[in-house]
């Protein structure tokens, strides 16, 4: 495992001592139970029965139900700690995936996918991976250190041949085991491929309908062909060392009850301890049989590792951010912005030059103008680099990100709902409410007719699935409200409301900035925001035309005005 995964291990580790030591103490117990608890009981009971004393043996077989009953437990408690551990594991390492990605000057889109990819599949499935394999390994050495300890008190001769010629068969196997690892290897490989084929037919199912069909399903049957060949040559071989696992354990059996047999004729062994050694050695065997597959599972577990590792290091688009924002915002200066992505040859932003104080903006403009971006710039979702934006006179790419968001609400083009109540939904906090602050954001929300219908008002469970996209924007409204900002970015949350809810969640919102003293950037494509403005940004091709009044605008610039008439139109359709 590559150095930053094992820091945030150790990290982990160190925040959470006691469930690592009730976690660790539950797999040793286990481990104990299997390897010796259950087979000494087994021999007590059997040396009473043997000796006829029945009181010993209900005893022992009582003390046998309590251990079973004890290692169910154990078991329970192994299963719940390994979960909470894989969680843990997965959320940390996702999190320092966001934050290192978080400080890159700009994130490509593919590396994007990928970083999303990586969140969602491969850190649960390394970090689930990663705990059960610690949990099998360490009980397997629990199981095989407590069974020849617990052996060597019972018999050290016969104990000792059966380890030597298990050790001997594990070399012996080898060979079949390191063959398993090259099967599964190239049947990942090959999985991969046809998986690669079938999303290639799928993607291009329209194209393939004007090809010639028997060429273009061809190379997929073939794939097909190959694949399925593979999967019995991987079964056959797991298969063999199944086989020869179950041989070897016979092979012990036989071994110890010859040799035992021997010491028990010759007085040196009771029945008893033999019944136990047979109990005991195929156990033991196990486990060192497994000691190769364990070693496997960790080169595949390191193979995971490294991939995650790479997505954690440092990239050439990282830099750190240093400054905080102690206090609350009160002018926002831009100058000469320039924005540009690697993808695209042409600039999405040119020169922007604006100054703003608490009013409420609109941002006019045509579809693919900047204005969305522009947006999302200020709310440091898309990072750049360069003192071009200044947030109180500080540079706010130096300013680090969540204190800078706790000045800041953004409510983008797809507003989100959470499956919890609507209360959550507005407040996002479990904590008490100001519930006089949530009745002001439902009354400028205008969620008030939403509410009566809902049969537990504010404790009401709400699902996404189930709302209009009006009843989502306007739930999303009532959270940007509630939340203490200086800075607040809408884009488009008024276009699936009507004419008169648009007039009056506009108009509350706009009394809100004033009141709260808050630099509003409301994006839109109606004309209603617009007018009501105290200023209108017009943008065109990444650049900003004009700044003023809508009916100034509407004067002065003959662009603004067919956009506004064509806008106008739409409605009108509407």
């Amino acid at each position: 495992m590559q150095d930053v995964l094992k820091s945030i291990v150790k990290q982990m580790l160190k925040t959470n001592p006691l469930i690592v030591c009730i976690f660790i103490i539950s797999l040793t117990l286990s481990g104990m139970v299997s390897g010796f608890g259950i087979t000494e009981m087994l021999r007590r009971i059997t040396q009473a029965i043997w000796a006829a004393d029945w009181n010993q043996a209900v005893f022992a077989f009582s003390i046998l139900l309590v251990i079973i009953t004890v290692n169910f437990s154990l078991g329970f408690v192994v299963k719940r700690l390994s979960f909470r551990f894989t969680k843990l594991l997965a959320f940390n390492c996702e999190d320092h995936v966001y934050h290192n990605y978080l400080h890159w000057g700009y994130w490509p889109e593919s590396n994007k996918r990928e970083v999303f990819a990586l969140i969602k599949t491969a850190v649960p499935g390394f970090s689930g991976a990663l705990v059960q394999k610690f949990q099998s390994t360490y009980q397997t050495c629990i199981i095989i250190i407590s069974g020849i300890i617990y052996g060597m008190v019972l018999n050290p001769p016969v104990l000792s041949a059966c380890i030597l010629l298990s050790a001997a068969m594990v070399l012996f196997s080898q060979k079949s085991v390191s063959r398993a690892g090259v099967q599964f290897e190239k049947f990942a490989k090959q999985q991969q491929t046809l998986y690669g084929l079938l999303w290639e037919q799928l993607e291009n199912r329209e194209a393939a309908a004007v090809l010639n069909t028997g060429k273009v399903l061809g190379v997929y049957e073939k794939e097909s062909k190959s694949f399925l060949q593979h999967v019995l040559k991987v079964k056959k071989t797991t298969n063999g060392s199944e086989l020869f696992s179950k041989f070897a354990s016979t092979v012990l059996i036989l071994i110890v009850s010859l040799i035992g047999g021997q010491f028990v004729l010759h007085g040196s062994l009771s029945f008893s301890d033999l019944l136990a050694l047979i109990i005991l050695i195929p156990n033991i065997s196990s486990g060192i049989f497994s000691i190769p597959y364990l070693l496997l599972g960790w080169n595949d577990i390191r193979g995971q590792a490294d991939v995650i590792n790479t997505k954690l290091q440092s990239s050439e688009y990282k830099y750190e951010r240093s400054l905080k924002l102690n206090s609350k915002i009160s002018s926002l200066s831009i100058r000469s912005l320039e924005l540009s992505y690697p993808e695209r040859t042409k600039p999405v932003l040119k020169g922007i030059a604006l100054d703003l104080t608490p009013k409420f903006y609109s941002i006019a403009g045509p579809s693919g103008c900047g204005k969305s971006t522009l947006l999302k710039v200020l709310a440091m979702l898309i990072p750049y680099r360069g003192e071009s934006i200044s947030v109180n006179g500080i540079p706010l790419d130096q300013l680090e990100t969540k204190p800078y968001w706790e000045h800041v609400t953004y409510v983008g083009q797809d507003p989100f709902i959470l499956p919890d109540t609507l209360l959550y939904n507005i407040t996002m906090t479990d904590q008490e409410p100001e519930w006089q602050r949530v009745e002001q954001v439902i009354e400028a929300a205008c969620l008030k007719e939403f509410l009566e219908k809902q049969t537990k008002d504010l404790h009401s469970v709400i699902n996404p699935d189930c709302l209009s996209k009006g009843e989502i924007q306007r739930i999303n409204i009532a959270r940007a409200l509630y939340k203490h900002c200086e800075l607040l970015l809408l884009d488009e949350v008024v276009e699936a409301l009507d004419p008169d809810a648009e007039k009056l969640i506009l108009e509350s919102v706009k009394e809100w900035a004033m009141q709260e003293r808050m630099i509003v950037l409301c994006v839109s494509h109606r004309t209603y925001p617009l007018s009501i403005a105290d200023e209108v940004i017009f943008m065109q091709d990444g650049v900003v035309e004009a700044v003023g009044k809508h009916e100034k605008l509407l004067e002065q610039n003959s662009e603004y005005r067919v956009l506004i008439e064509k806008a106008a139109l739409e409605m009108e359709e509407l």
